[in-house]
This record gives structure tokens, sequence and C-alpha cells, in this order.
């Protein structure tokens, strides 16, 4: 498997905080030098300077598979709809492994 590069380019991922858990979108953009990036819809940090992009980077890219926008957009969606109508769903704690003995019935 190729070794992925030390600053990836701007994209949309999908990445999971912990073993088990679920997905959660993330985005990285690089404009003019500076990058920001965003996870679960929320802008987590902006910096321009390049070894801290390195560092950033790659705490997203090896994490998860580049996704492409419609699918990052659907995976904000799920988390909103969850929020409205299934408190108990994984995605709205995604620090959590997802455990299928403790979760309730599908039906």
């Amino acid at each position: 498997m190729a070794k992925p590069p030390a600053i990836p380019g701007p994209g949309w991922f999908k990445v999971r905080f912990v073993k088990k858990g679920p997905w959660v979108a993330a985005k990285l953009d690089i404009e003019d030098g500076i990058c920001t990036v965003t996870v679960d819809g929320k802008e987590q940090a902006r910096e321009d300077n390049h070894r801290w992009i390195a560092e950033i980077g790659d705490a997203v890219y090896p994490l998860g598979p580049r996704i492409d926008e419609p699918e990052y957009l659907q995976i904000l969606a799920y988390v909103q709809w969850a929020q409205d109508h299934s408190p108990e769903d994984p995605v709205l704690s995604p620090r959590k492994p997802i455990n299928l003995r403790t979760m309730g019935s599908l039906y």
C-alpha cells in the first residue's frame, strides 16, 4: 500500500475517533497557505504554519478514506436527523465504540 502524502490535498473524508465508532464527516481546506479542518460540521482549526498543516492533515487523512461531497453532506444530514428523531443513535456519541449488544431493537 502506498504511503499517504505528508500534506494531503483538500477534500472530504470520513473518520472514526475510536475503533468501532461511527463514521464522522471531516473536511480539509487549504487556501492561500491557510489550513482549515472541519469535523462533524464544526471548524476545528485554522493555521498558516505548514508544519502544523502536516500534523493536522495526518490526523484526518490516515484515519479514514476520502469521500465525495454528497457523501460528506449525507453524513452531516444523518447526524442532524438523529439529533431530532433518534437520541440513542451511536452517531451522536462519536467518541464511543458502537456496541450492538447494548443498542435497542431495530424494530
